[in-house]
C-alpha cells in the first residue's frame, strides 16, 4: 500500500530541528527556551537555512523556504508563553494559533472521511504518549502506558514492541463506531512513497507498515503522518505556502506547498 496523499501536502521532519545549537526535542523541558528556540528555528526555515540531526531532513527542510503562514496546533500550543514569544517582534510570515487543543487532528479526519466516503470512519491518530480515537461524534484518548511500550525503537525486541503496539489500536478499535466502515490509522513517523515507516520512538516500528497493520482491520484503512492529518484539516486560503506545526511531546511538520 501507499500512504494517503492530500495534493499539495507533505510531511516535514522537524522532530530532531536544529535551534541555538541544540535539537529543538531536547530544549522542551524550558518553555521559554523551547519557544525562544523554535521561533529562530522558524526564521532559519523561512529562509532556506534551517537544519536537524539528519542530513537528509536537513536538505527536505529547504522546500519550505519563503513560507507566508505558518499553524501551531496540539496541546501545547496552548501554552501562553508560545503566542507571547512570537509575537514579540515581527516576523516575515503570519502565524496562528489553532485553539482545538489535543483533538486538532479532528479536522482532517472528517475531511478526509468525506473524501473517502465513509459515513461512520474510525481515525487512530497515534502519539508519542497517547492514542486518539476520532469518529464523527465523539473523541476520546487511551494514554501510552511507558512500562509495556518504553520510547524508542530499540527498548524492546521488535516482535514485542509491535504486539504490545497492536494491542493498543485494538483497544482504540474495542469502543469505536459498530459497523465502521473505514480506518484512518495516523503514525508519529515519517513515511516513505512506497508504504514503508521509518524509525520511530515505538519499539520496532520501522519498514513496511502493511504487513504489521493490515489483519487488525476488517475494512479499508489508510495510513498518512500524524502531522500531514493534522495540516489536512488548515487547507491555505490563498494558496499559501504554508507550514503547520503539530506540539504535543515533541514536533510534528507539514507543509502546504500550494
Amino acid at each position: 500500500m501507499t500512504p494517503y496523499e492530500v495534493p499539495g501536502l507533505s510531511g516535514l521532519e522537524l522532530w530532531h530541528g536544529v535551534s541555538r545549537g541544540a535539537s529543538l526535542y531536547r530544549l522542551r523541558e524550558s518553555k521559554r527556551d523551547y519557544f525562544e528556540a523554535l521561533r529562530d528555528f522558524l526564521l532559519r526555515l523561512h529562509a532556506g537555512t534551517a537544519s536537524t540531526e539528519d542530513a537528509d531532513d536537513t536538505e527536505d527542510l529547504t522546500r519550505a523556504a519563503g513560507f507566508e503562514r505558518v499553524v501551531f496546533c496540539g496541546g501545547e500550543a496552548l501554552h501562553p508563553l508560545l503566542e507571547e514569544i512570537l509575537a514579540g517582534t515581527p516576523l516575515p510570515f503570519c502565524f496562528e494559533i489553532d485553539r482545538i487543543g489535543e483533538f486538532a487532528a479532528r479536522r482532517g479526519a472528517l475531511r478526509i472521511f468525506q473524501e473517502m466516503g465513509w459515513r461512520r470512519g474510525v481515525a487512530l491518530d497515534l502519539g508519542q504518549t497517547q492514542l486518539k480515537v476520532i469518529t464523527a461524534s465523539a473523541c476520546r484518548m487511551i494514554a501510552r502506558d511507558l512500562h509495556l511500550l518504553p520510547l524508542g525503537f530499540d527498548s524492546l525486541d521488535p516482535a514485542t514492541g509491535l504486539a504490545r503496539l497492536r494491542d493498543l489500536l485494538r483497544q482504540g478499535l474495542s469502543n469505536a463506531e459498530s459497523a465502521m466502515d473505514g480506518v484512518l490509522l495516523a503514525l508519529p513517523v515519517a513515511l516513505d512513497q512506497d508504504g514503508s515507516a521509518r524509525s520511530a520512538s515505538y519499539p520496532g516500528l520501522r519498514g513496511p507498515v502493511e504487513p504489521v497493520f493490515a489483519d487488525l482491520f476488517c475494512t479499508p484503512w489508510v495510513v498518512l503522518n500524524d502531522a500531514v492529518l493534522a495540516a489536512a484539516g488548515f487547507p491555505p486560503a490563498k494558496h499559501e505556502k504554508t507550514v503547520m506545526i503539530t506540539m504535543g511531546f515533541g514536533l510534528g511538520g507539514a507543509l502546504w506547498e500550494g
